[in-house]
């Protein structure tokens, strides 16, 4: 079934709203649960407003390869705020380098949120840091700048895949 793309929905701090692999539309949504896209990449979230995100989580299904890879995407015509955690599952990815990344979230407004990456993620035994742009590409927002700063103090050389 469809969401009504009118609407703007809500996902209490309990809530799970998940998409199962089918693409949606929304007119706004706040997100204080779980917001999963699906189990397969390629699902596409649109929201024509605003997100707001109250310590939910937004789950990604994503073939992590090179920049063209096949990705769960959620696109916010709006602005966003608050703040959400993001978790990644890989697809059937096997790792690639990438030149400009694989977008999860673009932001056509304001883009005010803070989105964390949940966890470390780990391609072929090798940990991958992940750093999320704004709609415009130029300031970098670091998901997690603690975990971030730490994992490059302790590693003698960033890996490449």
């Amino acid at each position: 079934g469809a969401f009504s793309a009118a609407s703007a929905h809500s996902v209490g701090a309990r809530g799970t709203l998940d998409l199962a692999d089918r693409s949606q539309t929304v007119a706004g949504l706040t997100n204080a649960g779980r917001v999963t896209l699906g189990g397969t990449s390629g699902t596409r979230l649109a929201i024509s407003g605003n997100y707001v995100g109250q310590g939910g989580t937004l789950h990604f299904t994503t073939d992590l390869g090179g920049d063209g890879s096949a990705t769960d995407r959620m696109t916010v015509a709006g602005n966003t705020s608050g703040s959400s955690v993001v978790e990644v599952t890989n697809g059937v990815g096997s790792g690639a380098p990438t030149v400009n990344g694989i977008k999860l979230i673009d932001v056509a407004g304001t883009s005010g949120g803070t989105f964390t990456l949940d966890g470390d993620t780990v391609i072929d035994g090798r940990p991958v840091v992940m750093i999320l742009l704004n709609s415009y590409g130029k300031y970098t927002r670091i998901a997690d700048a603690k975990r971030v700063r730490t994992w490059l103090e302790t590693h003698s050389r960033v890996a490449s895949l």
